[in-house]
C-alpha cells in the first residue's frame, strides 16, 4: 500500500493486490473503495477537504516507484476514480520523492 502525505488537505491510499507486496510499475484497474476493496484486485481512496466518496470505483497507474531498503523512496502515478456511480471522474497524478 502507497499512502501519500497529507498536502493541502488531501490524501490517498493507493493499494496493489494482495499478492504483492510492494506496488510495481502497471495498471491497476476495476478498483473499489480502500479499505473496502476486494483484496485480490486492490483498492484507491482519493479524499480530503471534507469531500470523499462512500462507493468508489476507478483505477491508477504506476508509471515509475523505487524502493531503498524495502521503504518507499519515489513514485510516480496516475488515477481516476469516480464516486456513488457517477460517470464524471477525478483524474490526478502524484510525483513524490524522498
Amino acid at each position: 500500500m502507497t499512502r501519500t502525505p497529507f498536502t493541502g488537505g488531501w490524501t490517498g491510499d493507493f493499494v496493489g493486490m494482495r499478492s504483492l507486496s510492494q506496488l510495481q510499475p502497471g495498471y491497476y484497474g476495476d478498483l473499489q473503495r480502500y479499505p473496502f476493496n476486494n483484496a485480490v484486485k486492490g483498492g484507491l481512496d482519493w479524499s480530503g477537504n471534507g469531500r470523499g466518496c462512500n462507493i468508489l470505483n476507478g483505477w491508477f497507474v504506476v508509471d515509475k516507484v523505487s524502493y531503498a531498503l524495502g521503504q518507499l523512496n519515489a513514485i510516480d502515478l496516475r488515477f481516476e476514480q469516480h464516486c456513488e456511480g457517477m460517470a464524471a471522474a477525478q483524474h490526478g497524478a502524484i510525483h513524490w520523492q524522498k
